[in-house]
């Protein structure tokens, strides 16, 4: 658009026939005003159709509140029937605001982009839902792996926090604050193919300013998450 425009996240279904792009912009893309501060937009492209990609939906599916919205991660589930995205909101976008940031997650229909359910979720602080892993069957739960802010003595860090859901419905199933005193941020998630208990996360961790940012990675196992 003539504003700000960034694409976060990518992923193309289980058959290699479609594409999908997600991010955020604060113009009016396409059809669709915008909302208010940045939107979240969602884009389908046909892989098929020839040597470049060609747009499956006439226009972008376009997601807002009347604050900044962005979308951070994108996944199609295994049979390629719906898109999932997760990220940030600062407004009420799916239920009333809980923070100052909430994160999200989201499931579309990935014929036509529409809703089939939403979550809106977080602590009363800045909650980033930036990444999160599919279960391989119905059984296993949808984890979002986000950066909470919480207070230690006067300063606010951001830890790694995992949300979990049930894949039917998505209805909560209690979430993980892993507290340490650095400053971290969440960029992967993936479970074991062989243990589903086990979690790994990568991203950055910061503790002072003569290190800078640092390489992250945990292993978390177990229901509870134990390190």
């Amino acid at each position: 658009t003539s504003q700000d425009d960034s694409a976060n996240t990518v992923d193309v279904d289980p058959l290699g026939q479609y594409l999908y792009v997600a991010g955020q912009t604060r113009g009016d893309f396409g059809i669709m005003p915008n909302h208010g501060g940045s939107d979240i937009f969602i884009l389908k492209y046909d892989l098929t159709a020839g040597p470049l990609p060609v747009r499956a939906w006439k226009d972008p599916i376009i997601i807002g509140s009347s604050a900044d919205d962005s979308a951070l991660a994108l996944k199609v589930d295994q049979t390629g029937t719906f898109v999932y995205l997760s990220g940030y909101t600062r407004g009420s976008l799916f239920s009333p605001s809980l923070g100052n940031a909430d994160a999200f997650l989201v499931r579309l229909y990935a014929s036509n982009g529409s809703i089939e359910t939403s979550r809106q979720f977080g602590t009363s602080a800045n909650d980033y839902g930036s990444t999160f892993v599919l279960p391989d069957t119905a059984v296993g739960p949808i984890q979002v792996g986000a950066e909470t802010d919480r207070m230690i003595g006067t300063y606010e860090i951001g830890n790694l926090h995992v949300f979990r859901f049930q894949p039917s419905n998505l209805e909560p199933l209690g979430s993980l604050l892993v507290q340490t005193f650095s400053r971290e941020s969440v960029t992967g998630l993936v479970t074991h193919p062989k243990f589903p208990g086990t979690l790994f996360s990568c991203g950055q961790s910061w503790l002072d300013e003569i290190n800078g940012w640092d390489i992250s990675f945990k292993s978390l196992t177990g229901s509870t998450g134990n390190m």
